[in-house]
């Protein structure tokens, strides 16, 4: 457990923040996971006590490494193994330069857990990205696209990958909304193709922050979403009952959330699909 800090404390490791880097990169990997987790959360919360400019500056330092694991692992011939999986567990950028294909991989295990609670400290950085972060956004999701299109129907990779897109959803703000349709339709096609609750979670994310946005390319891929979803979860009824179903109570709240609120929504398979559920004891009325 990590223990309070003070803001002065915080700064006077500002200056150690390059140090901190090259300890978690050759010292760090020698630790246990759940060590290693504290050490990115107080080096995350140093970074945070940093004036922005030079917060996002450090804050690629720490993402580069583990984005360029990510960037390999998606482009390498032929299937991944579990322990290579595992030790990338996909980590996403945080204001990375393109390209990341130079970058020096690291083998750190688990590193999504370690920048998914880097971003969790760290949040995000208002209104105005600071110039690090700029121009990022799209070449980061392009990793993850591809990344989620090779490896999307495993279940830890699936879990950590949404896990930091809800972090990023907040670091980049309105700068999402450029890639908010792609993001939509791979939470589509990972969900049709494994049934994994987490591609809705996110989706409804997405959904709910770009929701009322006029653009009519994110109003097809939320209309996407919706249709084969509803198809995929019609077929998983067909096989058990939504008690029996993993997290049923989160994908049927889902649905019946995205159609309520929004113009597709109120059809007779949204109001059939949230009737199967409940009958079979799958929510709460």
């Amino acid at each position: 457990m990590l223990l309070p800090m003070t803001n002065c404390t915080l700064k006077h490791l500002v200056p150690f923040v390059s140090e901190l880097h090259t300890f978690t990169t050759n010292i760090g990997t020698k630790l246990v996971q759940e060590d290693r987790v504290v050490v990115y959360e107080a080096i995350a919360h140093v970074i945070s006590a940093m004036p922005m400019v030079e917060a996002a500056q450090s804050l690629k330092t720490f993402a580069t490494s583990i984005l360029a694991a990510v960037f390999a692992v998606a482009n390498k011939p032929g299937a991944s193994t579990k322990h290579e999986l595992q030790e990338v567990c996909s980590a996403f950028v945080c204001c990375v330069s393109w390209p990341f294909a130079h970058a020096k991989s690291s083998n750190q295990k688990d590193g999504l857990a370690n920048l998914e609670v880097m971003l969790h400290v760290v949040g995000s950085f208002g209104e105005h990205l600071p110039p690090a972060c700029q121009g990022t956004c799209q070449e980061a999701w392009r990793v993850f696209d591809a990344f989620l299109a090779k490896h999307g129907s495993d279940y830890d990779s699936a879990e950590h990958v949404t896990r930091v897109l809800r972090h990023a959803l907040n670091l980049f703000g309105d700068t999402a909304l450029a890639i908010a349709a792609d993001v939509l339709g791979r939470m589509s096609a990972s969900f049709a193709s494994s049934g994994l609750s987490c591609y809705l979670w996110i989706a409804g994310k997405v959904h709910s922050r770009f929701g009322n946005e006029e653009d009519p390319l994110l109003r097809d891929a939320v209309r996407d979403v919706y249709e084969r979803s509803t198809q995929k979860l019609f077929a998983m009824l067909q096989e058990k009952s939504a008690a029996a179903l993993p997290d049923g109570e989160l994908f049927f709240f889902f649905l019946y959330h995205l159609a309520i609120l929004r113009l597709i929504g109120g059809t007779c398979s949204a109001r059939r699909l949230y009737q199967d559920a409940h009958e079979h004891g799958g929510i709460c009325p």
